[in-house]
């Protein structure tokens, strides 16, 4: 249907499986550079635009999403991860370094560099 669906994990962890999301934010809404990161996405969103964005404010490049390596899951997201001040760009995972499936909950490592 083209309609986003976001899990915001405000400085808690995911504690029940949300099927059918495609946007997965876990920060510290408290967080300056969290919130202002949040904020603007929504803001754009007022404007017409959609996510992924690609224009100054925004560099995700081509493919920005993360795939549940899981049988019984691969479910496919885009793993939100603030990192620059004043620019809203996404943050990079390293290899080992983990993050929960939002619909499976099962903890996935990353097993290369990777730019959310």
């Amino acid at each position: 249907m083209g309609i986003d669906v976001w899990a915001i994990c405000d400085d808690i962890p995911i504690n029940f499986p949300m099927p059918y999301i495609n946007n997965y934010l876990t920060v510290n809404l408290r967080d300056r550079l969290s919130f202002d990161y949040l904020k603007g996405i929504l803001e754009l969103y007022t404007c017409g635009k959609t996510f992924p964005l690609s224009d100054d404010m925004f560099d995700y490049g081509d493919d920005h999403s993360v795939s549940c390596p899981y049988d019984g899951c691969k479910m496919k997201f885009n793993f939100h991860l603030p990192s620059q001040p004043g620019k809203l760009q996404p943050g990079e995972l390293q290899p080992g370094e983990t993050i929960k499936c939002p619909q499976c909950l099962k903890n996935m490592v990353m097993v290369k560099r990777y730019k959310t």
